[in-house]
């Protein structure tokens, strides 16, 4: 049985491998100096934070973080933008828009240098916290009204109940939940 020969493309300049990744890259990527002074940006990261794409002297990753000192303080804040954890944690930054800016921020040294590789996870941040305000909404509406909810898979008839439900058929949670001809 005969191998099919293997593929060795010619070598691609680093440069060029590099140029290609940044392009096609979604990450917001930034390079720091020791004070957290941005000396490079990628152009993603540029558009998102909305600072300038030429990254004008003086511009500081710590005056992009959102928030106030009720929440953070100041120092703890620079402290962690001068740290090159090797874990990843999230960070707020304001967005170009003004809107908060959720990342996923991972940090490493290029050149005794702060890398920031951040991911954008506003839409995931935003998304649970709207599932987290309806659910509050839903137990508000539960207690107050007392409707209960409960739910059953057709084919089956299995379900499941919340605890208003099992007050109504005056039970215990513990007991488990009725079958549908009980329930009926």
């Amino acid at each position: 049985m005969s191998q099919a020969p293997a593929f060795n493309p010619p070598p691609a300049p680093r440069s060029a491998v590099l140029a290609a990744w940044l392009e096609q890259s979604h990450d917001l990527l930034a390079l720091t100096d020791a004070a957290a002074d941005i000396v490079w940006a990628h152009p993603h990261f540029t558009r998102s934070t909305g600072v300038g794409a030429g990254v004008s002297a003086g511009a500081r990753m710590l005056d992009l973080v959102a928030g106030d000192a009720a929440d953070d303080t100041r120092a703890s804040r620079h402290a962690l933008l001068r740290a090159a954890a090797p874990e990843a944690c999230q960070l707020c930054l304001r967005g170009a828009s003004g809107r908060p800016l959720w990342l996923r921020v991972s940090v490493a040294t290029l050149s005794g240098q702060p890398l920031w590789t951040m991911q954008d996870e506003t839409t995931t941040h935003e998304l649970e916290a709207r599932a987290q305000r309806l659910s509050e909404i839903l137990e508000v509406a539960q207690e107050f009204g007392r409707p209960g909810l409960w739910e059953r898979e057709i084919p089956s008839v299995e379900g499941c109940s919340d605890r208003h439900v099992f007050n109504i058929w005056g039970i215990e949670p513990h007991q488990g939940t009725p079958t549908f001809d009980e329930a009926a």
